[in-house]
């Protein structure tokens, strides 16, 4: 038997981007980060712009024509702790996405473990927040004393090691 409905049909955007939503963490005042979308499209000959609408935020283009990798790079310079977000706007023709983009800066920092990497030139610092108890691998240079890189590793971690072979 076959039974009768309605005929759904969809359309796809013209141009897209992966991923389609974008999360990172830095410490305040740490180096600028980046991190790469790319952008799809139904052809190589389909236009497209990008728009951001926040001073933390760029890209390494606003607009171009077919498939492409675009830079997000984000500054923390100047942000309070917490959240920040926004959506980028990719555009195509008739067609609108919205990609949802947060930046998380990191409180005070809490650091409960310091250890050189045996290799290569950076320290290792675990960050435990005080309020949350989320912990965060940091990456800093010793030459600057930056961070270099911010990443959630669990709740409440109190110890880590480092081991040459890991590099």
């Amino acid at each position: 038997t076959t039974t009768a409905g309605p005929v759904w049909s969809f359309r796809l955007p013209a141009a897209t981007a992966t991923p389609d939503f974008v999360f990172v963490s830095t410490a305040a005042e740490a180096d600028p980060l980046s991190k790469p979308i790319t952008i799809t499209t139904a052809s190589p000959s389909t236009a497209w712009t990008l728009t951001e609408n926040v001073p933390w935020l760029s890209l390494t283009a606003n607009s171009g024509t077919g498939g492409q990798t675009v830079t997000l790079q984000f500054d923390s310079t100047g942000l309070s702790a917490g959240g920040h977000v926004t959506n980028l706007t990719l555009s195509s023709g008739g067609d609108s996405v919205q990609i949802p983009i947060s930046l998380r800066i990191l409180g005070a920092l809490n650091i409960v473990k310091l250890l050189p990497d045996p290799v290569l030139p950076r320290v290792y610092a675990l960050h435990t927040d005080t309020v949350s108890n989320e912990s965060w691998l940091l990456w800093i240079d010793p030459a600057t004393a930056r961070v270099q890189h911010v990443n959630f590793i669990g709740l409440s971690i109190i110890d880590f090691t480092v081991h040459a072979l890991d590099d």
